[in-house]
């Protein structure tokens, strides 16, 4: 009913004019500078409605909601990534079941920060800021401190972790105060494991995440990120979507039938953790350009194409596959040598080049939803524009 109605707390201003000139094309025009914004009360001068016109106009423009709808603040939405029992529900499948080391096979990260004020720690202080400014969603992560910063050893990414929920005391523990994983119960155990808190005192493998390597233009990396962070990143990009933060792509796209967001926080994050392997692939120094987040739909097919000068290294992050457990979604890329299927798991990725090589995706299946983080680099003497 409409006396139960709102104020929507998460409305901008942008103006757009359409302007007519002689001798030109028809222009749009998008007002931001004050003096500009300053105009439209002699723009609208002369143009009357009731108050009850008003009103109707306030809600049909979304304006004004019902209670249920008020998207939270963007401060409420910062990642903030606790170590709780509510991630493990959300774990990548090949994960959920894995075994759980004994306490004496492991040992506490040793390469992890603690961050206890607004300075990031100088270990990972070049990694953790995003690519460039934030356009989309909350500016920065949770304010919160401390924060438990930590570099995963195979991969080399670095992930946050905040000290609260199921087992933040646990976590408090062994990375503030030194308690051996041997004083864990098992399931915090577990669960520091699943972090990347905690590690196998005898390596696993090499220093680099598990790879695919085709030899002609395309790497696949397995598990570049802890399992529990690629569960925070699912909650976080849903609970992003849930509360409107999601725009409609009806470009690349048809029928809209995926959404998302450009150059957010925690992708431009995630595009610098990955910048490393980038890096080393394409076997020159690379700079990140720009994001999306997105979500696919049932339905949502991508066409064949190459991409903008912008694109030149793309890497594909899967962070959902909503539900779990079925069989990756197909991401077809045509080198110079072949046709390559690749079948991404959540946490996986593959790089390859946006502007050489033909990309596609056949249409989802009815009941999917598919969220990928899309991260794009340029060579470091790119002279365009980076969005």
């Amino acid at each position: 009913m409409n006396d139960d109605l709102v104020a929507n707390p998460q409305v901008t201003l942008e103006v757009f004019l359409s302007v007519r000139r002689r001798g030109r094309p028809v222009e749009r025009v998008r007002l931001t500078a004050p003096a500009e914004l300053a105009l439209l009360p002699a723009l609208l001068a002369g143009q009357q409605a009731t108050p009850q016109e008003k009103r109707q106009a306030a809600v049909r423009l979304g304006l004004l909601l019902p209670p249920d709808e008020a998207p939270a603040r963007l401060e409420e939405l910062r990642l903030r990534c606790d170590v709780d029992e509510e991630l493990l529900a959300l774990l990548p499948p090949r994960a959920a079941g894995l075994p759980v080391p004994d306490a004496a096979e492991l040992r506490v990260n040793p390469d992890l920060h603690v961050q206890y004020g607004p300075e990031l720690p100088q270990a990972v202080a070049a990694d953790a800021p995003e690519g460039h400014a934030v356009v989309s969603g909350p500016r920065d992560f949770a304010a919160e401190r401390p924060v438990v910063w930590l570099r995963d050893a195979r991969s080399g990414t670095v992930v946050p972790w905040w000290c609260d929920g199921t087992w933040g005391p646990d976590l408090r523990r062994v990375a503030l105060e030194g308690a051996p994983p041997a004083a864990l119960s098992r399931e915090a155990l577990r669960a520091l494991w699943l972090a990347g808190v905690l590690v196998p005192r005898t390596p696993l493998g090499p220093p680099a995440a598990p790879a695919e390597e085709s030899g002609d233009g395309v790497l696949v990396l397995r598990g570049v990120f802890p399992p529990l962070f690629v569960a925070a990143l699912r909650r976080h990009f849903r609970r992003m979507r849930r509360e409107g933060c999601f725009s409609t792509d009806r470009q690349q796209v048809l029928d809209g039938l995926r959404d998302g967001m450009y150059c957010d926080a925690v992708t431009l994050f995630v595009q610098r953790q990955l910048a490393r392997a980038v890096t080393a692939w394409a076997g020159e120094p690379v700079r990140p350009s720009y994001t999306w987040a997105v979500t696919y739909q049932p339905g949502a097919a991508l066409a064949p194409h190459r991409d903008r000068p912008q694109c030149r290294w793309n890497v594909s992050l899967c962070v959902d596959d909503d539900p779990a457990g079925a069989d990756p979604w197909p991401f077809r890329i045509r080198t110079a040598d072949r046709l390559h299927e690749v079948a991404l798991g959540m946490g996986d990725a593959v790089v390859y080049s946006g502007t050489d090589d033909e990309h596609w995706r056949d249409p989802l299946p009815a009941g999917r939803h598919v969220t990928m983080c899309l991260l794009h680099y340029v060579a470091p003497d790119f002279t365009g524009p980076l969005n």
